[in-house]
């Protein structure tokens, strides 16, 4: 095999190598995201849960403390997650278990949450509406 050959070679090889590391932090990146997301809804974390959600504009959204001032998390269950190729956005899809605090019945309440990677911020965001829980 000649220099040239070799050379390029190697510089294809860095390149595939990078790309995949490139897919892998993001897909770990998600995994934190929503696990973070998680703990917040479950702790009523509502800052930190307004953090994640920003429409794909940029824009955030503006969350009605409220609403959720009487509701209890219990558990947030992923059923299905589907990444695209591009690995910029994510399809969610799962349940929560909650209550409300003036019926204490525990109820259960599907949700479709679409994800985006923000190239800017190098961070994932939630760009669904909130949960409506009542």
């Amino acid at each position: 095999m000649n220099r040239k050959t070799y050379v390029l070679l190697m510089i294809l090889l860095a390149a595939v190598a990078c790309g995949t590391t490139s897919v892998k932090t993001k897909v770990k990146s998600l995994d934190d995201a929503i696990s973070d997301y998680n703990v917040s809804l479950r702790w009523s974390v509502l800052d930190k849960v307004e953090s994640y959600h920003r429409g794909k504009n940029g824009e955030k959204k503006p969350l009605d403390r409220a609403s959720m001032a009487t509701v209890r998390i219990t558990g947030y269950t992923i059923l299905e997650q589907t990444i695209n190729a591009e690995v910029n956005e994510a399809v969610i899809k799962g349940e929560v278990d909650y209550y409300t605090t003036n019926t204490g019945t525990l109820k259960k309440h599907p949700f479709t949450h679409l994800w985006w990677y923000s190239d800017v911020e190098k961070r994932w965001y939630n760009g669904s509406d909130y949960l409506q829980l009542q």
